[in-house]
């Protein structure tokens, strides 16, 4: 079989690490392609050399999908699949248009009702968006979500038939995630006793670091030894940055920037923190619990309470509740007996 995905660029992120896991991994009678209709992104490495890849030469929708048709067409993929709101209008154009028209699979990534919350759209643009969504999920002939409660969102919120759904969880490769970890860190605080806090995750309002740098803040304030190592890069860098110093954190954290392989970070941190205000099914949070390190993460509507037994794998906070959070990691650095269990 001939799968083709379309996703905008290979840069960090997590829709992007799905397709390069199940790219690496379907067995030999699966045959994927991958349209990029960015040419960018450090993923790049992480791909099988044999794949056929196809870079869009236009940026914009109306050129994009002449360019997916063709591709399909021309390469006669048996199913489509994509992952990201814009594209599947695209997408969906371009397999309606195309003379075999595979089916089409689209694949949310994130919980929508929960996202809309925190994302600055006026109600045109947020009604233009539902339209856009309803739009794709009717054309395409399954959507695929991460969790059980982004089923339930998408069937209370956009009338899809359940029959249409289906949950699929991320896949994570922990193999390759243990051999990644396993290498050598050269950095001076893992020779350190003071613990070492880990966030990863484009610096995005969405990720809610400010809410994480806030907590340090308070666990500095009272005396607690701690560190703070934020892994990815995105548009928030500098207001964080620019947090940091205003609380006198500049010795207290580092921006490590994106890297190809942030689980060697991770595997020799004291706690992993997923600080999000809104998720799907956080690979981030996955991928460090592959680690074996110890998590706390906030309890946002879709994922981490589907992955964390709380108390038991991990602790869950309330969104956005920096005291809160500062509790957990204070709690947890103490309680090295309970952290190495979890």
């Amino acid at each position: 079989m001939k799968i083709l995905i379309v996703l905008p660029h290979l840069r960090d992120g997590g829709a992007q690490r799905v397709a390069v896991n199940l790219i690496n991994n379907w067995g030999q009678n699966i045959s994927p392609g991958l349209f990029l209709v960015n040419e960018d992104g450090f993923l790049f490495e992480q791909i099988k050399k044999n794949i056929t890849i196809t870079v869009s030469r236009g940026k914009k929708t109306r050129s994009i999908v002449p360019e997916i048709k063709k591709t399909i067409d021309e390469n006669q993929y048996d199913l489509v699949l994509t992952m990201k709101e814009y594209l599947g209008l695209a997408v969906s154009l371009a397999v309606s248009l195309s003379r075999t028209r595979p089916p089409l699979l689209y694949r949310e990534v994130i919980h929508k009702s929960s996202s809309a919350k925190y994302q600055a759209r006026n109600r045109l643009q947020d009604k233009l968006w539902k339209t856009v969504a309803r739009y794709v999920y009717k054309k395409a002939d399954r959507v695929i979500v991460p969790s059980t409660a982004m089923k339930g969102d998408l069937l209370a919120n956009y009338s899809l038939n359940e029959a249409k759904i289906e949950v699929i969880n991320n896949p994570v490769d922990v193999k390759a995630i243990k051999g990644l970890a396993a290498q050598a860190v050269d950095h001076p605080w893992f020779s350190s006793p003071v613990p070492v806090v880990v966030g990863m995750g484009r610096l995005t309002t969405q990720k809610g670091f400010a809410v994480l740098i806030k907590a340090i803040s308070i666990l500095v304030t009272a005396n607690t030894e701690v560190r703070l190592l934020l892994v990815g890069e995105g548009e928030e860098k500098a207001p964080l940055q620019n947090l940091v110093q205003e609380l006198g954190l500049a010795e207290k954290v580092q921006f490590l920037g994106s890297r190809d392989n942030p689980y060697q970070y991770i595997a020799r941190s004291d706690l992993f923190v997923l600080s999000s205000f809104y998720e799907g099914f956080p690979n981030a949070l996955l991928e460090a619990m592959a680690c074996a390190v110890p998590v706390i993460a906030t309890n946002c509507e879709s994922g981490p309470a589907e992955i964390i037994d709380s108390c038991q794998d991990g602790i869950l906070v309330p969104v956005g509740d920096s005291l809160k959070m500062a509790e957990a990691i204070g709690y947890l650095s103490k309680e090295r007996q309970l952290a190495r269990q979890m």
